[in-house]
């Protein structure tokens, strides 16, 4: 059975799809939950960012404030991609594991990988469907203001360090828009679940068969 990543920028649902399939049946690899492992569990990787950082970045008991990085970071691209350098290549070791993990234990399983940054990571070779979710800014904008708490300016400067991300929809296989309810982005994850399991796979080919199934 396939391993489907599920791509999107900051708030666009790709979680709530995620979970969706999870419901379905689906075993979820969370890139984000592996990224917060790694660094908290890394002590290496905590002293290299204390000392690109500074140790403003963590709390008063020494644990990483996730927020005042971000801070940082979504407000310079510079100091973001000194972040990337230090965790991703662990983070997508792990992760890489955590997949081929998931799929020695069964063959038949559907594993998908949710990633806000798939697009951006040298993972093709994991994935045999690529499904991407959109929204508008002004969507994005409103729920990272509800959900986690941030004003309208962090969520802004967060958006606007995944602008480029637009420019790389066109890899998706399917690709879903989802600026109205919950109810209605189930409906559509369902259709796309459903093609996939109808798919000839693996899909990685060398002349892939593209689908781009794209609900307004």
């Amino acid at each position: 059975m396939p391993v489907i990543g599920v791509g999107g920028g900051i708030a666009s649902g790709k979680t709530t799809v995620c979970k969706f399939f999870e419901k379905w049946g689906a075993h979820i690899v969370d890139a984000d939950e592996i990224g917060k492992e790694v660094v908290e569990k890394n002590p290496a990787l905590l002293k290299e960012l204390s000392k690109v950082f500074g140790d403003g970045i963590f709390h008063d008991d020494g644990t990483l404030d996730r927020r005042r990085l971000g801070h940082i970071v979504f407000h310079n691209e510079n100091a973001r991609r000194k972040l990337n350098a230090i965790v991703h290549p662990t983070l997508l070791s792990e992760l890489t594991q955590n997949v081929r993990e998931r799929l020695g234990e069964n063959r038949e399983a559907v594993v998908v990988i949710d990633a806000a940054l798939l697009l951006e990571w040298d993972l093709h070779s994991l994935l045999d469907v690529l499904l991407v979710v959109e929204t508008t800014e002004e969507k994005q904008t409103e729920r990272l203001i509800q959900t986690a708490g941030l004003t309208r300016k962090e969520a802004q400067d967060r958006i606007q360090a995944q602008s480029h991300f637009k420019e790389k929809r066109t890899k998706a296989d399917f690709l879903i828009t989802n600026n109205a309810t919950v109810q209605e982005l189930e409906e559509k994850a369902k259709e796309v679940w459903e093609k996939i399991k109808t798919l000839k796979l693996k899909i990685k080919n060398p002349e892939p068969k593209r689908i781009l199934h794209e609900s307004q």
